[in-house]
């Protein structure tokens, strides 16, 4: 900068920047948008990320926590390195001692700062001090941001887009370097920024893209000064360097994968696909990603479409859609070349190279197929696009200025109320089955909080939809047929929480059948069976299991956790005086094998405090053959002999 006024900026070139009031203007509205944001708390996989994670909650696991897969702290799989980000919440939870708002203050002032940059990146691209304002004021108020702003998890992405805009505009600075010195230090700087991108989030990938690409324009098509050669060099190694230590600590401390294909979050669809079908796939997602670009109303919780029913022909209305789009950008990024609009290319560049990671057709995302949250960085890319095309349209200064504010007004009204969604689990996943209903995981998510709330019927309502759905592509039916296992499962929980045990054995049943493996699964339904008293549903699930585990210490496991459950009956019943009932549930305990003296005891006690003391003989007459030398066992025979005969001596008609 050769000098600054309070109302713009110069560059050596002598364009005139953006005005200091304007920008204000515009990071005021990247606040005002995600205030209704701010009392939002820990939503979708913040448990995983934050709050059971125990390297994020406990002060003496940093080490760990930056050299580790970003969720093992939780026991979970991610197959991602993110040290930058978890060091980010390891800070943020010590200050204010493991609260949402101060994840969701750090999310909306990062958002305000990539908005800043976003201001100075695009000037420095070449757009003009309007385009460059108007393109940071339309992202800034993008209501398709709240899949990522609306939730602490939101960080990882704008920490990423906030560093990575930084090493951008780091790049560009290198032009207006005077001298070696300056040009070789922004460089440097460039890499350094663009590491910590990548290492917060993988997203940053495209910046880097569309750093590359701009390059190219630059050396091709000319229209910038040339800076020095060595800067040049040492930026772009520096920057290949940061790409080199992403990778590499990505294999050695993440290379783990998901542990289980067949669970929710674990199994990205596309993986099932051949190549071909997964370039067809990509396509037909450029038409979702362009609706919810430009129409973000509204917004589904982490999944915007049912990515499981899969199979998309190449004739299909998403795929031309997506194809006619495809070379609409194609055909806009020649003319930019042919023409040397370095802004257009660059946005166009910005918006392949960001898409391009997420859209599975080169690197298949873990866990996903499609989500909002990706489309932080796509979406700057679109705004920037939507910047050139208002400044080029042929129409009044103040018809122009009109246009932009109906846009920022609508933007800031869907983002505030779209906001409050993610404000508890209830309301995320609820709002979602409403937009979404035929998508399996919101399905799942939505039963799961309509049970913790009591509306059972609702819950076997989404269970129910979810197992009826059809239309899924052959390829993904082993995938299918692990989360109609999933649905059995929460079906039987939701009859369970309504007391309904004969109705959820079925479910319970097939639930087993088809994972065994989940021996999980097996104990909270013998607990839940066992807490609501169903003995004989309880005693079935418990044979089930342990016939199809295949695992003797599993199976003795929960044999053990059905005898605890009759136990722990019984002494309930016991202190409220039904003494019948806790005979039976001795009884039956005893018949499951329980081996402990104290349940034939209790069994005889519950017998003579029942009135039987002619039951109650054997059980101590057995416990004394056993232990002879016990003078408890002894006194408590003589005293049910004593009862038992003065039983048969009371005459018939009085009460016995």
């Amino acid at each position: 900068m050769s000098s600054r006024s309070s109302r713009s900026t110069t560059t050596d070139a002598g364009r005139s920047g953006p005005g200091r009031g304007a920008v204000l203007l515009v990071l005021l509205l990247a606040l005002a948008a995600n205030a209704t944001a701010l009392r939002n708390g820990f939503t979708i996989d913040a448990r995983n990320e934050l709050t059971a994670n125990r390297f994020i909650t406990e002060p003496g696991a940093l080490v760990e926590l930056l050299s580790t897969d970003a969720w093992a702290g939780s026991g979970a799989v991610t197959g991602f390195w993110r040290p930058v980000t978890g060091l980010a919440d390891w800070l943020l939870w010590r200050a204010s001692g493991g609260r949402a708002w101060s994840f969701m203050l750090a999310v909306s002032l990062l958002h305000a700062l990539a908005v800043w940059l976003a201001v100075e990146v695009g000037w420095r691209l070449g757009f003009d001090r309007t385009s460059s304002l108007v393109g940071a004021a339309l992202f800034a108020v993008h209501p398709v941001h709240c899949a990522v702003l609306a939730t602490p998890l939101g960080l990882k992405d704008v920490l990423a887009a906030a560093l990575g805009l930084a090493g951008w505009l780091a790049l560009l600075r290198v032009h207006e370097s005077r001298g070696t010195g300056p040009a070789t230090a922004s460089a440097l700087a460039a890499g350094v920024l663009i590491a910590l991108a990548l290492l917060a989030k993988e997203s940053a990938a495209g910046i880097v893209g569309a750093m590359l690409a701009v390059a190219l324009f630059d050396r091709f098509r000319g229209g910038v000064p040339r800076p020095a050669a060595r800067a040049v060099v040492v930026g772009w190694l520096a920057i290949a360097g940061a790409v080199v230590v992403k990778v590499a600590g990505q294999f050695a401390f993440a290379g783990g994968g998901p542990p289980d294909p067949l669970d929710f979050g674990s199994v990205n669809p596309l993986t099932m696909l051949a190549p071909d079908a997964r370039m067809f796939e990509a396509v037909a997602h450029v038409a979702r990603y362009l609706r919810l670009l430009l129409a973000p109303w509204p917004v589904a919780p982490d999944y915007a479409f049912d990515t499981f029913s899969l199979g998309v022909r190449p004739l299909s209305a998403s795929t031309l859609v997506g194809m006619f789009v495809l070379a609409v950008l194609a055909v806009l990024a020649v003319g930019a070349w042919r023409r040397r609009c370095r802004p257009a290319w660059a946005a166009l560049a910005l918006l392949a190279a960001s898409y391009l990671p997420v859209s599975n057709l080169v690197v298949l995302v873990p866990g996903s197929g499609f989500a909002a949250r990706y489309m932080y960085l796509p979406s700057l890319a679109v705004c920037w696009l939507g910047a050139l095309a208002l400044a080029s349209w042929p129409m009044p200064r103040r018809l122009r200025l009109a246009v932009v504010a109906v846009l920022a007004g609508l933007g800031l009204l869907g983002s505030a109320l779209q906001n409050p969604t993610w404000r508890d689990e209830y309301r995320l996943w609820t709002r979602a089955l409403e937009i979404v209903p035929q998508d399996m995981m919101v399905a799942y998510s939505a039963a799961a909080q309509f049970i913790d709330s009591g509306e059972t019927a609702e819950a076997v309502a989404a269970c129910d939809r979810a197992l009826g759905h059809e239309g899924y592509a052959p390829v993904l039916e082993p995938v299918m047929a692990g989360w109609r296992f999933q649905f059995r499962m929460m079906r039987a929980r939701a009859l369970l929480a309504d007391g309904r045990a004969d109705e959820a054995l079925p479910d319970a049943r097939r639930a087993v059948a088809g994972r065994p493996d989940r021996h999980d699964w097996c104990r909270e339904l013998v607990g839940r069976f066992g807490r609501l008293g169903a003995w004989d549903e309880m005693e079935i699930v418990i044979e089930d299991c342990a016939r199809r585990t295949g695992d003797a210490s599993v199976a003795a496991d929960l044999r053990g956790l059905g005898r605890r459950l009759l136990l722990e009956a019984s002494d309930r019943a016991w202190r409220r005086t039904e003494y019948g009932l806790a005979a039976r549930l001795l009884e039956r305990a005893l018949a499951a094998g329980e081996t402990d003296p104290r349940a034939r005891l209790n069994l005889a006690l519950a017998l003579l405090a029942d009135g039987e003391p002619e039951r109650a003989v054997p059980v101590l007459q057995e416990l004394l053959r056993d232990a002879p030398d016990e003078p408890l066992y002894a006194r408590h025979l003589e005293r049910a002999l004593r009862e038992a005969g003065e039983r048969r001596r009371r005459p018939a008609d009085q009460p016995r």
